[in-house]
């Protein structure tokens, strides 16, 4: 066994040594490189750090000539491509040759020149009620009061422009602008469209019209609703599992006589519907059955349906549900 004295001495002799070769590393070993600012595509694929590949792989690093190969599109890719990048081009020419014309059409006079003036009386017109079938046809009265041209662009949209959209009014003369609107949907209660007129009147460049009447509907569903426009009635959230799905509509008496309701079918085949009678004429439900397989997110339809009204022979009530695992 080694005394205390000689133990020591061995210590000390180690440690000697292991900082000797720790020193000795240290000056042999090559100081690192420092990282250029820049680095050129090709420098860096012919850097042959370890952790090279990796790190070109998660950004976006120089491909490699098989992934080239595989990334260069075809003739016929080519081809459609140059074809899909020239009618682009086409549609945004146009689209500023478009905003060109009109630009030009409604700049108005100069300040010392005469200038028109756009007047409209009654700016807001009333239909009186309507049913969903009915076409309405409206009108606005306008009268260049000015003493220049008075030149305008008519938009159309949900309410539909009858004629071109540019008008020219001479000065003391009037126009009637016509809209009509066929198929009003199925929205119940008041209502109110508008549409909007551009002029060169600087006075006037952008003016609202708009249209109210009171829309009629045979049928009003009993559910909780969608906002407007499309008003259909919320099922919630369904799971998205192998069984079928049933959800209830209720559904009452609206603007007409009594109810003599029947289901005709769906706006999309699939769901199937059985009809109860609640009250005679007055309110009823209808059990609505959804089948797999299950969309991935939502699903709308509308039910079809006879009212056995006469002022409205058919109405509809749409749907939707949300789908969750």
């Amino acid at each position: 066994m080694l005394s205390t004295d000689s133990g020591q001495k061995l210590a000390a002799a180690f440690l000697i040594v292991g900082f000797t070769s720790f020193v000795a590393s240290c000056v042999t070993r090559p100081a690192p490189k420092t990282a250029p600012v820049e680095q050129s595509a090709s420098s860096a694929a012919e850097c042959s750090s370890p952790h090279a590949s990796s790190i070109y792989a998660v950004w976006g690093g120089p491909p490699t000539e098989a992934e080239e190969a595989k990334s260069k599109p075809t003739e016929e890719e080519a081809l459609e491509a140059k074809l899909r990048r020239e009618r682009w081009e086409a549609r945004r020419k146009e689209q500023a040759e478009r905003e060109a014309y009109w630009d030009e059409w409604l700049s108005p006079p100069l300040a010392d020149e005469p200038q028109p003036k756009f007047v409209c009386t009654e700016r807001r017109v009333h239909a009186g009620e309507r049913w969903p079938s009915e076409k309405l046809h409206f009108a606005w009265g306008i009268t260049n009061a000015g003493e220049a041209p008075l030149r305008l662009k008519l938009y159309g949209g949900c309410i539909v422009r009858v004629g071109p959209a540019e008008r020219i009014i001479a000065p003391g003369e009037s126009q009637r602008i016509e809209y009509w609107i066929g198929g009003l949907g199925s929205q119940r209660g008041e209502r109110t469209l508008s549409t909007t007129v551009e002029s060169n009147d600087p006075e006037n460049t952008k003016v609202k019209l708009e249209v109210e009447f009171e829309q009629r509907q045979a049928v009003a569903p009993d559910c909780r609703l969608d906002s407007p426009p499309s008003r259909r009635c919320y099922l919630g959230s369904l799971r998205r599992s192998g069984s079928p799905k049933t959800r209830t509509i209720a559904f009452e008496r609206g603007d007409g006589g009594p109810l003599n309701p029947k289901v005709v079918g769906f706006m999309w085949p699939g769901p199937t519907a059985k009809l109860r009678t609640i009250e005679l004429g007055e309110r009823y439900e209808v059990d609505i059955t959804m089948y797999p397989p299950w969309p991935e997110r939502s699903t709308s339809n509308w039910i079809l349906l006879e009212t056995g009204v006469a002022e409205q022979p058919e109405a509809r009530i749409g749907f939707h549900a949300y789908f969750s695992e």
